[in-house]
């Protein structure tokens, strides 16, 4: 086995490299620095500098540093790198270092002191066989530091119970007696200063004025009945300038167990004793803080150091490190990962990619330990299966790894506090590891049966997020496994299981099992109401959805679909991967509102803000979809094609929202409230395609004539006064307005438009555009009062996907495109109107109709994607008077105002970052359309390719339209 082999199968604890060492403990550089802090102190005590003079007695000094942590944090290691380095670096300061003493491993007559003395013995031994090698020395003669040893250690002695009752015992005369009491009346007194004599000296032969004894206390925590004993030493004995004590344990454990100790020794257990109160405390609260106090002595917060708990985000970071040299090469846990487990689960489980770079998709590794013992033993097995997966390659002959994912997985629930409380049920009916892959099996009915069993409805039953305690109580969850984390955790396993056995069947048997759908259904929604899964501190008032069927969810319809369904469909549709990828995007806090009683506001701009969300969860959407396309290796189109058949509606949704137009984006997200405050009422679906009009109206006008299409004019253009619609201007009128431009000119100059004073100009231009809406919609939707004022949309842009429309293959009979293509041919016909020249809101709606009927037809296939591309080309249109001319000389205050109010909403500094959002909108929208064709197209290949596999003679598309049709008709596509 390779050295590299060894190293990184070491089990337990063991010295670790620096690097190693800071990755657990990021305060590890410190504990050197307060060493030499206890050096200097020291020194400046020897020089008359301290607190006390160069002749007095020695100081008693506390210079304990703590390691602290839970069980398998690493704390041993810690103790035998910090101790190994000591001695490293002995020759220059001529220190004294001693073993680790472990309490929990020394006899029941054994004490934490006489194991100390001990080993001072032992080591004040071996210094003198060195001193004495080579020289013709008297053996029997006692040195100096030996004799003040064994005084010190006679001294002891006499504090042992047992040695005293027979001193005391054994006397001859009555002053005999006196004498040995005296002796143990004040054995603690004179023991203390013979030890102090004895490490002072210790020390002094060191040679080296700064020299230090080090003492290395481990696991106090574990030996709960030596709490008083260990207090006691370190309190009343250690207390020495000379002696720094490392001491590890589990401090919350540690002061746990001395409060029992004290309460113990005072015979206080009883429960109605402890809840009596003594002045405003309990004997048991006095107790706890007593115990506090005592930790703060033995071990001052300032020289704490705490081992890092791995967090979710952390663990992907977890390595072993060999050396500093191999320090670059040392490879994560989410290396290892990705190397150990290729082509057997998707790497996007476990990795996010952002711009290029490579995160941790943090939620997916709740299955790991958070010690650095639990990940150390997965880091080994990991290692082993990457070797052996090494020599596959170097023999071709394939093997089975069937052990090795089942010492993975055992391994994972060993490590695992929460698996392994449940282990029986997850090795035995939750997955089943065989013989081989084939008897291998994942049950997923059994896993919700067991993670999500539910009790019985209780009377007194509060809701486990206090803010849902006043929740209708059907909307109550009350779970047999109360936590969330634990029920997402398992359900993690699960899913990682099924990953792991089924390799490249996982995604075809999930896709066909009710039970994992609904159990994932569940699992998602216990992480998106529980934040504290994702390690987010937030509070939510729900703790579900309000309708949990997954059936309704696959079978919404578009018209239906809203931000919260939106939201939804993200977090439940598709694969684990992408839902949680989506997560990491989104601005949970805020998306959370939308589950919150009514929302988010529609006052004060409550509807901008939820156009800004709308958009932000879109973009989060994408930007998971580019991080899983790029984990594999493809791109975000690519993916959006694969995902298009689970997403269609979404898609379409998305579209409908947006624009190919970055102008038309930002108007979109900017402008939105203006829209509502015009209309009140309930969104219909004229009424939602009037205000995507008048968005687009909007940017148009702010675009500027001749203007780069996809910017909008920053430069103050003359106002004409011609321009205040269905009204005369009087003198008087006129001069007002003129000064109001004035004034907001000025504000603008000032950069003023955030200040509170200026929210009455703001209003001012909310009721002036409002005004210019009614009026547009008017004549948009009532062809005005005269020819002079209609109104018609401008849909030049989409008229060459009009003409593909036209062009495209309808099939050899009746079908449902060849229906709609005629239907349209004779509206534009009829009315005298085309896509080039623009037409009337009411053609628009005829023209928009069939076409959505076709697009969103998914048992049709000729057509469908021609026609989308057109909805989407129409959804650019803009409002315009069908004589320009009159539009010309009335457009340049509206203009001005438009231009106003778009300094007003981008004056906090955002617009930048506006439209860099509003550019990736308009990329995602035109991916989604060429996905939404090549879908369409790659199903009907695929369905192709499949019956000519059960044919001898081939069949095309073509001829099989032309066997099925009937009378001109075709089934199915009418």
């Amino acid at each position: 086995m390779s050295d590299e082999k060894i190293r990184k199968n070491k089990i337990g604890a063991r010295g670790l490299t620096e690097e190693e060492v800071r990755l657990i403990l990021p305060t590890y550089d410190q504990i050197y620095d307060q060493v030499e802090r206890f050096r200097q102190e020291k020194s400046l005590r020897s020089l008359g500098i301290g607190q006390k003079g160069k002749n007095q007695d020695i100081d008693q000094k506390t210079n304990n540093l703590g390691i602290i942590g839970v069980r398998g944090a690493g704390k041993t290691s810690v103790l035998k790198t910090v101790r190994a380095k000591l001695i490293e670096n002995n020759q220059k300061s001529m220190d004294i270092v001693l073993p680790i003493i472990v309490p929990e491993n020394m006899s029941e007559s054994s004490s934490l002191m006489a194991t100390i003395l001990g080993m001072l013995s032992d080591q004040i031994d071996e210094r003198e066989k060195e001193q004495k090698k080579g020289r013709n020395e008297d053996c029997i003669k006692k040195s100096e530091l030996r004799m003040k040893c064994d005084e010190a250690i006679k001294q002891y002695t006499y504090i042992q119970k047992q040695y005293r009752d027979i001193l005391i015992r054994e006397y001859t005369t009555e002053n005999d007696y006196v004498i040995r009491s005296a002796n143990v009346f004040n054995s603690d007194t004179e023991f203390i200063y013979k030890f102090n004599q004895m490490i002072e000296e210790l020390v002094k032969e060191s040679g080296q004025d700064g020299s230090l004894l080090f003492i290395f206390v481990d696991d106090i925590d574990l030996s709960t009945y030596r709490c008083a004993d260990v207090v006691k030493t370190l309190l009343s004995y250690l207390s020495n300038e000379n002696i720094v004590t490392f001491i590890s344990g589990d401090l919350e454990t540690f002061e746990e167990a001395l409060t029992l100790d004290f309460l113990r020794q005072e015979k206080v257990l009883d429960k109605d004793v402890l809840d009596e109160k003594i002045g405003n405390k309990t004997i048991l609260d006095s107790k706890k803080q007593l115990a506090y106090e005592y930790l703060k002595k033995i071990l001052p917060p300032v020289y704490r150091h705490n081992i890092k708990y791995w967090s979710l985000e952390e663990k992907a970071n977890y390595c072993v490190i060999g050396s500093r040299e191999n320090w670059e090469e040392a490879r994560k846990l989410s290396d290892l990962l990705r190397e150990a487990l290729k082509g057997w689960v998707d790497p996007a489980f476990f990795i996010y990619m952002e711009e290029g770079t490579e995160q941790p998709l943090s939620y997916t590794y709740h299955p790991f330990d958070s010690t650095s013992r639990g990940l150390n033993n997965i880091y080994n097995v990991l290692s082993d299966i990457v070797e052996k997966r090494k020599e596959e390659k170097e023999n071709p002959e394939k093997r089975d790894y069937t052990k090795e994912k089942k010492l993975l997985l055992d391994t994972l629930i060993s490590s695992n506090v929460i698996y392994n409380k449940r282990r029986e049920d997850i090795q035995k009916k939750m997955f089943t590891v065989g013989m081989d892959s084939e008897s291998s099996k994942v049950f997923f009915d059994n896993a919700y049966a067991i993670i999500y069993k539910e009790n019985p409805p209780a009377s007194n039953h509060v809701s486990l997020n206090e803010k849902g305690k006043n929740m209708p109580a059907e909307q109550r969850l009350n779970y047999d496994i109360g936590n969330p984390e634990e029920r997402f955790s398992l359900f993690l396993l699960v899913d990682f299981a099924a990953r792991l056995l089924y390799e490249e069947e996982f995604a075809k048997i999930t896709a066909e099992n009710e039970y994992y759908t609904r159990l994932k259904m569940k699992a998602i929604e216990d992480f998106f109401f529980h934040p504290v899964v994702a390690e987010k501190v937030l509070e939510t008032v729900c703790e579900k959805w309000d309708d949990a069927d997954f059936r309704s969810l696959m079978e919404i319809k578009y018209e239906d679909l809203s931000l919260k369904l939106l939201n939804r469909c993200f977090l439940q549709k598709g694969d684990l991967v992408l839902n949680l990828a989506y997560y990491k995007n989104l601005s949970l806090e805020r998306i959370l509102k939308l589950y919150e009683h009514n929302g988010i506001s529609k006052q004060a701009g409550g509807n901008t803000e939820e156009m800004e969300l709308t958009q932000s969860v879109i973009i989060a959407f994408w930007k998971a979809l580019s991080s899983v396309a790029e984990v594999n290796g493809i791109t975000p189109s690519e993916k959006a094609v694969e995902y298009n058949p689970v997403f269609t509606r979404e898609f379409v949704y998305i579209r409908s929202q947006l624009s190919s137009s970055v102008a038309q984006n930002v108007v979109i997200r900017l402008f939105d409230d203006l829209w509502e405050n015009v209309h009140k009422e309930k969104e219909q679906k004229a009424c939602k395609m009037l205000k995507r009009i008048m968005m687009n109206t909007v940017a148009q006008c702010l675009r500027g004539d001749g203007k780069d299409q996809d910017s909008i004019e920053s430069e103050w253009q003359k106002v004409n006064f011609n321009d205040v619609v269905d009204r005369d201007i009087q003198p008087s009128q006129r001069q007002n307005i003129i000064r109001k431009i004035d004034v907001l000119k000025g504000i603008d100059s000032g950069s003023l438009w955030k200040e509170a004073i200026v929210e009455g100009a703001t209003d001012y231009l909310r009721d002036e555009i409002g005004r210019y809406f009614q009026n547009i919609e008017k004549q948009l939707t009532e062809n005005g009062n005269s020819k002079e004022n209609k109104w018609i949309l401008n849909t030049a842009t989409a008229d060459e996907s009009w003409k593909r429309f036209l062009a495209s293959y309808d099939g050899v009979s009746n079908t449902l495109a060849s229906q709609t293509k005629s239907k349209l041919k004779a509206v534009l016909k009829q009315n005298g109107y085309g896509f080039d020249k623009g037409m009337p809101f009411d053609v628009y709606i005829k023209i928009t109709e069939p076409l959505e009927k076709l697009a969103r037809n998914g048992r049709v296939w000729y057509g469908r994607p021609e026609a989308q591309e057109v909805l989407d080309f129409l959804q650019q249109s803009f409002a315009q008077p069908e004589r320009h001319e009159q539009w010309s000389g009335k457009g340049s205050y509206f203009q001005f105002l438009l231009k106003c109010y778009y300094k007003y909403k981008t004056a906090a500094g955002y617009e930048d970052r506006i439209f860099q959002d509003a550019a990736l909108l308009a990329k995602i929208v035109k991916e989604l359309s060429d996905a939404y064709r090549e879908s369409d197209n790659r199903l009907l290949d695929a369905f192709i390719d499949r019956l000519n596999i059960q044919l001898s003679e081939k069949v095309s598309i073509e001829e099989f339209e032309n066997l099925f049709s009937k009378d001109g008709k075709t089934g199915g596509q009418q």
